[in-house]
Formats: C-alpha cells, sequence, structure tokens
C-alpha cells in the first residue's frame, strides 16, 4: 500500500514491481483490525510494531490521483494482442490494483491486471471499507459523505482480460471516458469473467475524441 496524502503522480515512465496487490491512495489516515491508526498528517498515532491488516481508509478533502502515460495503440481491429500496451502500471496475474483518492484523472494512462480486480473510488470525504477473502480484496463505501471525479483521456487503458478474466469497478460523483478510451476485459476461455460496474452519484459520459471522430470510446467485454 501506498499513501500520500498530499497527492499521487504516476508519470508515464513509472512502473509497479510488487509481488501482490496494490493500493494506492491519498488517504489521511490507516484503520487497522486491531485498532491502531496511522495517520500521514500525524504519525504518532500509529504503533509500528502492530502486524494486523488494514480495514478501512480515511479522506478528508482528498487530494488526486493522476496516471499519465501515452496511451493504447490505435488499431483497426480492436480484438487483437496489439490493443494491449507493454508499459504502463501492472499487477501479477490475478491480483488487484486499487486506485483510491480525491478526483483521479487517467491522461493517457494504462492499468493492467490479468485476471485480477482494478478498483477505482474517487472520494473527496469519509471513509472506505477494506476486507479480505478468498476471491481477493473488497472495497466498501458506505460511510463516504461525497464523491469526486474520475475522468479518463487521450486513449486511456484499462484491462483485467484472463483466464478468466478478472473485475473492473468505478466508484465516483461525475465519470467519464473520452477520446478513445477504452475499458478492455476480454475472457480467455471458458470460465465465469468478472464484471464491469460504474457507480456515479450524479453523470456518467461517455464522450467525444479530441483526436478522432473514428476513435470510441466505452467498455468491451
Amino acid at each position: 500500500m501506498f499513501i500520500n496524502n498530499n497527492g499521487i503522480l504516476f508519470g508515464p515512465a513509472a512502473q509497479l514491481q510488487v509481488g501482490g496487490s496494490f493500493i494506492a491512495s491519498t488517504a489521511d489516515t490507516i484503520q487497522f483490525s486491531d485498532g491502531f491508526e496511522f495517520s500521514s498528517v500525524n504519525g504518532s498515532t500509529f504503533s509500528p510494531l502492530t502486524s494486523t491488516v488494514p480495514i478501512g481508509l480515511g479522506l478528508q478533502n482528498a487530494s488526486s490521483i493522476t496516471v499519465q502515460n501515452a496511451g493504447r495503440e490505435v488499431v483497426d481491429n480492436i480484438f487483437t494482442d496489439e490493443l494491449s500496451p507493454r508499459t504502463g502500471l501492472s499487477v501479477l496475474p490475478n491480483q488487484t490494483i486499487a486506485l483510491i483518492g480525491g478526483d483521479i484523472n487517467f491522461d493517457g494512462g494504462i492499468l493492467r491486471t490479468p485476471g485480477g480486480d482494478v478498483e477505482i473510488g474517487s472520494v473527496a470525504n469519509g471513509e472506505v471499507s477494506l476486507s479480505t477473502s478468498i476471491d481477493g480484496l473488497s472495497f466498501d463505501y458506505e460511510n463516504v459523505t461525497s464523491f469526486g471525479g474520475l475522468s479518463f483521456s487521450k486513449l486511456s487503458f484499462i484491462e483485467t482480460s484472463g483466464a478468466p478474466a478478472g473485475r473492473v469497478h468505478f466508484m465516483g460523483r461525475d465519470i467519464s471516458l473520452r477520446d478513445g478510451s477504452l475499458v478492455f476485459v476480454r475472457n480467455i476461455g471458458e470460465g465465469v469473467p468478472g464484471n464491469i460496474e460504474v457507480n456515479a452519484s450524479e453523470s456518467f459520459e461517455i464522450g467525444p475524441s479530441d483526436f478522432s471522430d473514428a476513435l470510441l470510446s466505452g467498455f468491451l467485454q
């Protein structure tokens, strides 16, 4: 888990080298199951001896998260491996990659987890609960008081294709995909793929492209 309450920027050269799931957040606090709390504002509330798992993130006027890159490949047949870029933020197969923060902006950003789950929650204020099970990580937004904006532009690309394909969940106030940005969940084999779920408290838009009218944005499953 990577926490910075001042904001997070993943630039074009950013890569992840982790052996499991990855969570990045601009939360102010992390709650643990034994009652301890880590504060990114005041670290004195945290016991370095705790070995329990985190169960919640607290956010107050949360800062933004930005993911930048060159975007996906533009090809005639979108149902080919050529669509899948070989750069960007990725984790090992069947793992979860999650971004939880204020406004979240993908500027040609790329996020991939083969057969795993992608969780993107734009939360301005409130608490996000975390839990683990045999199916992986789960996120609960019941105690969120206000959401932020979530935008994908300039050929941004989210992929959970695999055998079976994983799940994608977006949570925010205003959610938009434009400029040929795609969420790609291709199922390989006969397993049951995960769902694509979009929860926008105010608006959801699949918009036009500043590059070409032929570049469509949306979801492929």
